[in-house]
Parts: structure tokens; sequence; C-alpha cells
């Protein structure tokens, strides 16, 4: 049975180096027609890490954090989009999500809850010894993953 693309999880770091993967996302959505969700996960801040704080203040924060994470994504895929398609094409505008969690384990769930039958994700390759050590969400999402899963490098 061959697998449908209908859905494409791209998930970013926002960096400016990955508008390549962006533009892959964007390249194969428009050849199957499918809709795109874009996703950048921000790691919860670990409080005991600064010291201690009100709870309050540091929620505060977290969601500055986040709206400041949306913010940027939207701009990013939005001016992406208005660079580089017309008005007149038939591709939606993809979708767009910020969320707070643990960045692999939030990919993944992501692509299950939208039925993703691609990931897409930037890769910067470090090193190997840098990959041995720390491991990286692209290698995590790529061992977990119950779906295809499209490693795009950074120019």
């Amino acid at each position: 049975m061959l697998t449908e693309i209908n859905t494409i999880l791209y998930a970013t770091d926002v960096s400016p180096e990955s508008e390549s993967a962006l533009s892959m996302t964007m390249s194969l959505a428009e050849k199957y027609q499918a809709e795109v969700t874009v996703l950048n996960v921000v790691e919860p801040i670990n409080a005991s890490l600064y010291g201690w704080g009100a709870i309050e203040s540091w929620a505060e924060i977290e969601k500055d954090t986040l709206d400041r994470s949306l913010a940027s994504l939207t701009d990013q895929v939005n001016g992406f989009f208005d660079k580089h398609f017309s008005s007149d094409i038939s591709i939606a505008r993809p979708s767009i999500n910020v969320i707070n969690g643990s960045v692999a384990k939030s990919v993944l769930g992501c692509a299950d809850d939208i039925n993703a039958g691609l990931i897409v994700l930037g890769s910067n390759g470090h090193g190997a010894i840098s990959e041995l050590l720390l491991g990286s969400v692209a290698d995590k999402v790529v061992r977990l993953s119950k779906r295809p899963v499209l490693l795009v490098p950074y120019c």
C-alpha cells in the first residue's frame, strides 16, 4: 500500500537556516496538494536552573516566550509564502502552532493528532561525536516515528 501525503507536518526551530526545510515542505505540499501544519516547540523553562522565584513570574516568562515564538514563526511562514507563491495557487496557507513541551515527543504527538503523511525536519548536522553524546531531535523523531520523516539539511 502506498503512503498518501495529504497532510505534512513541518517542525522548525525558526532559525534563519530553516528556510530550506520550509521550501522543501511547501514544494511537496504543492505537488501533493497537501495541507501543511507548521510546528515550533518551545522547551519548558526549568526554574530551578535560574534560582527560586515566584511561580507566577515563571509562567509569565513562559507565556511571553511562546507568544514571541508564535509571532516570529508566523512572520517567517507568511513572509516565505508571500515571497514564493502567487495568489492564484491552489495551496492553502499552512496552519501554525507553537507549543510548550519536549520537542521530539511533541513533534510525534502533533503528527499523530493531524494524521501526518510526512514529517519534515531541518537538520543542522552537528558532528557524529556531539550527536552521540547529546542526541538530537531529528534522531529521536526518526527512530520513534511510525510515519515517514524527511530530513532537510540546513544550507
